[in-house]
């Protein structure tokens, strides 16, 4: 289910620390519908913030960007991660994502259908929505303890905008 269509404005760049992969979009034939391969990317940086003795914030994003020339992409550069921490974290990879507004949209519902609304999300419900996408990471925000498997799971959606 799809709710909550908005404009928001990320006001300063932030730095986030994590782990990238290179994964088939959810528009490529090759994609995995159950998520496992991201799922296991955030169960990596979920461990490694436990190593190390991080605290784990309240949320964790999924930042993403097109990794090839198609459109829409069929290829994309996948990051999970957290805000950077105050201390110096070496485990980890890091990405900045820079001011600006995006057209975001509240995600309720398990993993396994999550890529059914991703394609509505960036077809009808974007082409309705007026705006117009501009260069930029995409976001993915959900709650720490987001149980893949709910029915009832909340997450947003952002896109970045003109």
């Amino acid at each position: 289910m799809l709710s909550n269509p908005r404009r928001v404005v990320r006001p300063g760049a932030v730095r986030f620390v994590g782990f990238e992969t290179l994964t088939p979009s959810s528009f490529s034939p090759d994609h995995d519908p159950t998520g496992t391969h991201i799922q296991a990317l955030f169960h990596s940086l979920r461990e490694a913030i436990a190593t190390i003795g991080l605290e784990l914030p309240a949320e964790v994003y999924g930042i993403s960007c097109p990794a090839d020339d198609a459109n829409p992409p069929q290829l994309i550069r996948y990051f999970a991660g957290i805000p950077a921490p105050e201390t110096d974290v070496a485990e980890f990879e890091d990405i900045t994502v820079t001011p600006g507004a995006y057209f975001a949209i509240t995600y309720e519902g398990t993993i396994g259908e999550f890529d059914l609304a991703i394609n509505e999300i960036y077809g009808p419900v974007f082409s309705a929505s007026g705006y117009e996408f501009r260069e930029g990471l995409h976001l993915e925000i959900y709650p720490a303890n987001w149980d893949p498997q709910d029915p009832n799971a909340r997450m947003d959606v952002l896109i970045p905008i003109c």
